[in-house]
């Protein structure tokens, strides 16, 4: 009788973090972070392969998250000189991740979250808003999707040139988000 007191109490203890508190939670595998760019001959995208992070939330409100994207794991797809340049933008050998940390989240509604933090690439850190919306997926999970506006230039990245000049990469780019937490 004394352990099951001791069991009901433990349980009653934690319910609230139960219920209401999730931390440590991961990005599944099948999240995917998307680079949509444009240069003077088309339109390119690049795939990041690898990142690792964690995320916690309280009823479903993100309190605090990490992500961290090695350079090396980012992959346009299109041809192996592309990834170098990419890498080469990023300063790979000084700076071999992407990260970002959240700071707070600003809750729009019940589903949508203005969520505040400081992103570095290339050595640099801008503080960024990102607008994300939630959902869970058939398998329950918190489904976190959005999209982030961000110039090349604000983290001193030079944008990449190939062709002795004849194809010339926008700074401007497109980082869209779909983060599915395990």
């Amino acid at each position: 009788m004394k352990r099951f007191c001791s069991i009901l109490s433990l349980l009653i203890l934690c319910t609230p973090f139960i219920a209401f508190g999730q931390s440590g939670l991961t990005y599944a595998p099948e999240s995917t972070i998307v680079v949509d760019g444009k240069s003077n001959q088309s339109d390119w995208k690049v795939n990041a392969l690898e990142f690792s992070g964690e995320v916690s939330l309280e009823s479903g409100t993100p309190i605090a998250a990490t992500l961290v994207i090695p350079v090396v794991g980012m992959k346009g797809g299109r041809s192996m000189i592309m990834d170098r340049l990419m890498r080469g933008a990023f300063k790979a050998d000084e700076n071999p991740t992407l990260s970002f940390k959240m700071g707070k989240a600003d809750a729009i509604n019940a589903n949508t979250f203005d969520v505040h933090g400081a992103l570095t690439m290339a050595g640099v850190t801008n503080p960024v808003t990102i607008r994300l919306t939630s959902s869970k997926n058939p398998a329950g999970s918190f489904v976190f999707t959005g999209n982030l506006d961000l110039n090349m230039k604000d983290y001193e990245m030079e944008p990449p040139s190939a062709m002795f000049g004849a194809l010339l990469t926008k700074p401007e780019v497109n980082i869209a988000f779909n983060l599915i937490l395990k």
